[in-house]
């Protein structure tokens, strides 16, 4: 609660116009939010979307003359639920402090509010990234982890695709993510490769990212080599919300069928009203609405290395 005893200077500074020449409060800012870089954001009026996934027609083969054209039926694989959530904030202030308080502090507070939303929300959503090997901000259609050694192809139970490394960031590791990326199947093991658009680091390995893909030459050695990272259109993106130090990922953000999402229902509001009481206090709330998920995550590639 915001109240007259909130300011403990000697004069009640915040009680005495032109006693103060600034109030410094480094959390009177812009918002920090990082996740549209990461997660597609995806606007819904619904409480739950309920997505399901399929594998269509294969693609058959020679007929002989004569002989009947053979068909085939699409092969069902199962829904996956992701439901929206409520978040919300706010604080009070007493009809004391709004009538005596000189600096608009309670203004200040208001702005700050929504911000705080923003970027509960970005920490929010970056607990996906910042556990991608378990189940608990998040599984796909096939019940694994964003990333996993042995995703499922629906429709050809005997392919597998492996979207997981433990590599430390290095020339080696980028080609073989992007080898992964050009050699990606869909769910009959049918080719469907991606085009990686994004590497996505922590800020420990902004430097090393740089060095790796825009050296002219092999980063590290003493040679003529030319470095074919350069060319590989790849960019960095320092991912500030990232905890792990070492991780790292690469994704196809463009690609359609890219599987991190927000699913975003309501935008922080800020609503002011007299408290339901005889106090004449003040709350200041807001609220927002949203959840986010992934149903297949063929389409990014992670590192974490032990």
């Amino acid at each position: 609660m915001f109240k007259l005893t909130f300011d403990g200077s000697t004069n009640k500074d915040l009680l005495v116009k032109g006693s103060l020449e600034e109030l410094f409060n480094t959390t009177d800012r812009s918002k920090f939010v990082e996740y549209p870089n990461v997660f597609k954001e995806v606007k819904t009026d619904k409480h739950h979307i309920r997505n399901l996934r399929y594998a269509g027609l294969p693609h058959g083969g020679e007929v002989q003359d004569g002989v009947n054209i053979p068909t085939y039926d699409p092969v069902y694989g199962g829904t996956l639920e992701h439901t929206i959530k409520r978040f919300g904030s706010g604080f009070t202030y007493t009809t004391m402090m709004k009538t005596f308080e000189e600096y608009d502090i309670i203004g200040d507070l208001t702005r700050h509010l929504k911000v705080t939303q923003y970027e509960m929300k970005d920490i929010e959503v970056a607990k996906l990234i910042n556990a991608p090997t378990n189940t608990t901000y998040g599984s796909g259609f096939d019940g694994y982890a964003l990333l996993y050694a042995s995703h499922p192809c629906l429709d050809e139970s005997t392919t597998t695709f492996s979207n997981y490394a433990t590599a430390d960031l290095s020339k080696t590791s980028i080609l073989d993510a992007y080898i992964y990326f050009d050699t990606i199947v869909d769910d009959q093991a049918q080719m469907n490769p991606g085009s990686p658009n994004r590497l996505i680091v922590p800020p420990q390995l902004r430097f090393t990212a740089d060095e790796l893909l825009h050296s002219p030459g092999v980063a590290y050695e003493q040679s003529r080599t030319k470095n074919v990272l350069s060319d590989l259109d790849l960019s960095t993106f320092v991912y500030h919300r990232m905890t792990d130090n070492d991780a790292w990922f690469m994704a196809d953000t463009n690609h359609d069928k890219y599987g991190l999402k927000v699913w975003t229902a309501q935008e922080p509001d800020i609503r002011i009203q007299d408290a339901a009481n005889t106090s004449r206090n003040t709350w200041v709330t807001s609220q927002q609405m949203f959840t986010y998920g992934f149903d297949d995550s063929r389409y990014i590639y992670g590192s974490v290395p032990a």
